[in-house]
């Protein structure tokens, strides 16, 4: 039996899992090919890739893809390596390209992984058989999601259309990105997701979100009543979108009880569900007033949170 078998089956149903499934590479390796590299992965943004030949990166672990925007407006996503010797392709992680051109050998191709010059080889080459390795690349609402597996991908079908009719009135294909913050945290993924479905240390670390939210209160008859109707108010105010985004209103779960919401969705690996804030916030700020003008298609700020 495996090291990792035997750690499963060591493992205590319903207790935290040992400091071994955070430490050992080995299993981080496997986890790396199990799970990250055979799921759609959020990548960015459409905005990121708006005009032609403008291209963002994403990173998972020792794999680098890019992803692109071609002349026909096809997004294109390729692993950042060049099929002659391996090298890496293209260092930035963002900007404009009109092709990839290997810093190496000076081989170069489309923004869709063709094969377009192979210079200096002593006999011709086959395009198609030389080409970048594609990833699966699908946009949903404004976010792109890749595949960064080499197998067949999940069908994205469902979520596609769930996602699209979930974000349709938040604007983001009309959006501009104003800041970014990216935080190095010193842990293995599997802590950091496990903190994100937990809410034992809001109280503590969280308490303006407990303050906004019906996510950490206890399950009371009257906070499922408060709950529910802050839900019925926030579906009123949508309800001038309601006949414009009828997708919204058939895709998105409603969320009106106290308590985390289910993520996923079971049965499905993704989910988009609108949230309730407490009665006086229609925001998540301090006091819970409005920080900023309306994005998209909205008329009211009270409209609860968004979660996809």
């Amino acid at each position: 039996m495996s090291d990792l078998g035997r750690l499963l089956q060591a493992h205590r149903e319903g207790h935290a899992l040992e400091r071994e499934f955070h430490l050992d590479p080995l299993v981080h390796a496997h986890e790396l090919d199990r799970i990250w590299r055979r799921s759609w992965l959020f990548a960015g943004l459409s905005i990121e890739a708006r005009a032609p030949g403008q291209f963002f990166s994403i990173e998972l672990a020792d794999d680098s893809i890019l992803i692109s925007r071609g002349e026909d407006g096809a997004l294109h996503a390729v692993h950042n390596t060049c099929r002659h010797r391996g090298m890496r392709l293209c260092e930035s992680a963002s900007g404009h390209a009109r092709r990839w051109v290997c810093p190496y050998h000076q081989w170069s191709y489309a923004l869709d992984g063709r094969l377009l010059g192979a210079g200096g080889m002593e006999r011709e080459l086959d395009p198609e058989s030389h080409g970048l390795v594609r990833a699966p690349v699908v946009e949903a609402g404004g976010l792109v999601y890749v595949w960064a597996g080499l197998g067949a991908p999940d069908s994205f079908t469902q979520a596609q259309a769930a996602l699209a009719g979930a974000l349709a009135p938040q604007g983001l294909r009309d959006a501009r990105i104003a800041h970014r913050a990216d935080y190095r945290v010193a842990a293995n993924w599997k802590l950091v997701w496990e903190n994100n479905r937990e809410c034992w240390h809001c109280h503590v670390g969280h308490p303006q979100y407990v303050r906004a939210n019906f996510d950490s209160v206890p399950d009371t008859v009257r906070n499922r009543e408060l709950a529910r109707a802050r839900a019925a108010e926030h579906a009123l105010a949508l309800g001038v979108l309601a006949d414009q985004r009828v997708g919204e209103r058939q895709q998105t779960d409603r969320h009106s009880e106290p308590g985390l919401y289910r993520f996923p969705t079971p049965g499905r690996w993704w989910s988009a569900n609108r949230t309730p804030l407490v009665a006086g916030f229609v925001t998540e700020s301090l006091d819970g007033a409005p920080v900023a003008p309306l994005m998209g298609d909205y008329r009211s700020h009270d409209v609860g949170t968004l979660r996809v």
